[in-house]
Order: C-alpha cells, then sequence, then structure tokens
C-alpha cells in the first residue's frame, strides 16, 4: 500500500534564480521573488568518504524574506540580522519538498505580510540517500534520520558543523564577536522537521541545546519501541511476497529493500532498512551474520544492516542490535538525561490518524517531558471523515502555527530596515 509521506519524489523544480553560496560569498539578489527561495549547493566535507558513496555534493533551499536587501543585509554585521530556522525533511523527500509540496515560502511570505510573525530566513537541507533508494531511477530516496552512522555519513555533523556555518558566512544572521571570533547568537536560531525530520531537530537539539532558542517537530520518530511493533514487521514480510505463517530463516532472510516487478511498493521496507543504515549498520569485522543483510558490495568488500528483528518477527529479549537502536531512541535518551534540552521551548504535534501511528510515541514522549518539568507543547489534531489526519495530509496547516510558534520565542527582530 503506497503511503503518501514517500510520494513526495519531486522532479525538478522550475526555478528563475539559481545561486552558489559556494561561489561568492555575498550574492547578488534582485527584488524578491514570490515563492522563489535561493538554491545553492555545496560539498559537505561531513559526507565526504561515506561508503556508499552517497554524494557529498548536497543542494540547500534558503528561503528570505521579502524585505532582505542583500545591499544593505550583509553577513557578519554585529549583534543584527534575521532570525533562522532550519527545517528538517522528511523521510522520502529531499531538500525541495518544503518548498515544492508544502509551499513553506508562500506560507511565510503571508504571515509576515500580516505581520503574523517577524521575517526570518529559513534553511532547508538534503539528507536523502541515493544509495538506498528502492527504485532504478532513484527517485524513491532513503533516509538517513540525521545521525552519525558508519555507513551512510556524518550527518548529525553536516547539519551543526557545517551548514549551520555556511549560513552565517553567507547570510544577514545574527552574530556576537566576544574577540575576533564571530559567535552566533543563538536566542535567534531555530530548528525544526517531519518525520524523520521531527526525529533530526528533536535529536540535535537535546544534544545541542545551548545553539538554539527553541525546537519543534511534526509527527516525528520519538519512540522506535511505540513505532516497531509486531503489525509494522508484519508489513516488511508482507511487502517482499511473505505469508503471514511464514516463520522460515530462508524467507526472513531473503527481506530487501530493493523494489522489483513483483514488489514495486517497498514502502516499509525501505523505511527500516534506512532506519537500520543509521542505527546498526554491521561492522565488517563481526562475525555474527544471523540478522545481517548485505546491500553493498564495495571494492570486494559486503557492507549492510543488522536488523534487529528475526524470523519470527520479534525483537529478542537483550537483543545487543535492539540496544544499538535505543542509544538513539528519543524516549529512551530523555529517561537517561532528564536535563536534555536545556532551557529550549519546545513544541510537539502529530495527527490522531498517522499512518505509523506515531501518536502513541509522540503521546508518551509529552507525558515524559511533563514528568520532568520540561514545559513544552504538544497538540494531537484530527482531520475529517474524508480527510483524516494522516501523516502528511496537514503539514501546510502545521507549517503555520511552527512558524508562529518560533517566531513568537525569538527576540525582537534585529535587522537593519
Amino acid at each position: 500500500m503506497k503511503k503518501v509521506f514517500l510520494g513526495l519524489f519531486l522532479a525538478s523544480l522550475t526555478l528563475s534564480l539559481f545561486v552558489s553560496c559556494g561561489k561568492r560569498e555575498n550574492p547578488l539578489r534582485p527584488r524578491y521573488l514570490y515563492h522563489d527561495p535561493w538554491r545553492f549547493d555545496r560539498v559537505f566535507e561531513s559526507l565526504e568518504g561515506n561508503l556508499v558513496e552517497d554524494p557529498a555534493l548536497r543542494d540547500v533551499f534558503i528561503y528570505l524574506p521579502p524585505m532582505y536587501d542583500p545591499n544593505l543585509h550583509q553577513p557578519g554585521l554585529i549583534g543584527e540580522g534575521f532570525s533562522v530556522l532550519y527545517l528538517l525533511h522528511d523521510f522520502g523527500g529531499d531538500y525541495s519538498t518544503f518548498v515544492g509540496v508544502y509551499k513553506v515560502a508562500q506560507i511565510a511570505d503571508r504571515l509576515i505580510e500580516e505581520e503574523q510573525i517577524q521575517p526570518m530566513i529559513i534553511v532547508m537541507p538534503d539528507a536523502s540517500s541515493l544509495a538506498l533508494a528502492s527504485d532504478a531511477l532513484k527517485k524513491q530516496r532513503g533516509g538517513t534520520f540525521y545521525v552519525n552512522s558508519d555507513l551512510l555519513g556524518q550527518y548529525e555533523d553536516y547539519i551543526v558543523e557545517e551548514l549551520t556555518s555556511v549560513i552565517d558566512e553567507n547570510f544577514h544572521t545574527v552574530v556576537n564577536k566576544p574577540g575576533d571570533v564571530y559567535i552566533p547568537d543563538p536566542r535567534y536560531r531555530a530548528i525544526s522537521g517531519l518525520g524523520m525530520g521531527g526525529y533530526g531537530a528533536l535529536s540535535i537539539a537535546m544534544r545541542y541545546d545551548t545553539l538554539f532558542q527553541s525546537v519543534s517537530a511534526m509527527s516525528p520518530f520519538v519512540s522506535f519501541e511505540s513505532f516497531l511493533t509486531r503489525e509494522m514487521i508484519d508489513k516488511v514480510f508482507e511487502e517482499n511476497g511473505i505469508s503471514p505463517d511464514d516463520f522460515s530463516y530462508s524467507s526472513y532472510k531473503s527481506l530487501s529493500p530493493w523494489s522489483d516487478s513483483l514488489h514495486p511498493d517497498k514502502t516499509y521496507s525501505q523505511l527500516i532498512f534506512s532506519m537500520a543504515a543509521a542505527f546498526s549498520p554491521h561492522d565488517p569485522a563481526d562475525p555474527e551474520t544471523a540478522n545481517y543483510f548485505p546491500l553493498f558490495n564495495i571494492a570486494g568488500q559486503s557492507y549492510g544492516v543488522d536488523l534487529p528483528f528475526d524470523s519470527t518477527r520479534t525483537i529478542p529479549p537483550g537483543s545487543s542490535i535492539w540496544n544499538r537502536w535505543l542509544i538513539h531512541d528519543l524516549k529512551t535518551r530523555l529517561t537517561n538525561d532528564h536535563e536534555a534540552f536545556g532551557d529550549l521551548s519546545i513544541y510537539l504535534d502529530c495527527g490522531d490518524q498517522d499512518e505509523l501511528e506515531l501518536y502513541e510515541g509522540t503521546r508518551a514522549f509529552s507525558q515524559l517531558l511533563s514528568l520532568y518539568g520540561k514545559e513544552h507543547t504538544y497538540i494531537e489534531y484530527s482531520g475529517y471523515p474524508d480527510y483524516p489526519a494522516g501523516h502528511d495530509n496537514f503539514i501546510y496547516d502545521r507549517l503555520v502555527e511552527i512558524l508562529k510558534f518560533h517566531s513568537s520565542h525569538f527576540p525582537p527582530p534585529v535587522y537593519r530596515r
């Protein structure tokens, strides 16, 4: 069954502006064109040398508010600039999803014009995986979950260390200069995301709470236990043509994320294998191969992932593979570190008919935040009889609330008029 949240594989967007910030520190720009963000590409060192040979050259969309004037709004001007929201895409999408599908630029333009939000820069990076694309045309891209993976690359470093520096060096963001070094002002930074991007935003904010003022997540993966249920595992087997009563090891070892003519839809399989590539890549030196699934052969060496469930479609008690997943599990991390998020302002939401049942984990995560005295907002929204609140049915509306939330927590604007 094809899921909407994986139907976001976009054709090339026809844009009137193409700018490479990697080639020009202060790109010139005419009057802002309605909903045409900047696009630039750059080779990010954090992604170079990844084992699956995904490109380190990544496109990024930058939304600049209508009043942004490159002649007036220079990078590096002390104590003035625009607030910045880093907006992370979902599994199956890429840097263009929020622009092409959810129309975030039109939303921001309207809210700024109506003075419902303060002007802000919105940064939309690419964290998709071509190597894990399930189809031969590389349209149904895999995901990386914004973590540092021995197999996929250093995606957390890519966002936190490189991308933020690129934005501060090339755009009019708020910085201080206590000495000879420009220091970004975290009060004017926020991070958000949808689904996989919601996971990434929360995960990064938990580890780097002093870099941001606020964090938000739409339909995030926050509890692997709530998500990876027997029902979800059964769907992976079903997509691979394995009958419900087949628990054989040979059938189990035939699981794969790759689509073929008999099994064209590998939505759940691709998701689970991408999560395993992020959280439990197989160590080639590990002789234990019972749960190992080879995916790539590079220079004569096999690389792949360890799945946390076995042929009985359950996660064995005390599983070392599952423990590796739990290292990245946000609910587990919060339980082990009650001080995570620091003083960040936190917003969560989820549809009450999310196809992945992510509302279960998000509810539990909200309750845990309350238990540990973390003030936050959690909204579980409903749809209509003919339009349920699925994983991405109401994202246009949720983005309105996300932008308002972050705008309300940024300090008053300090950009030059």
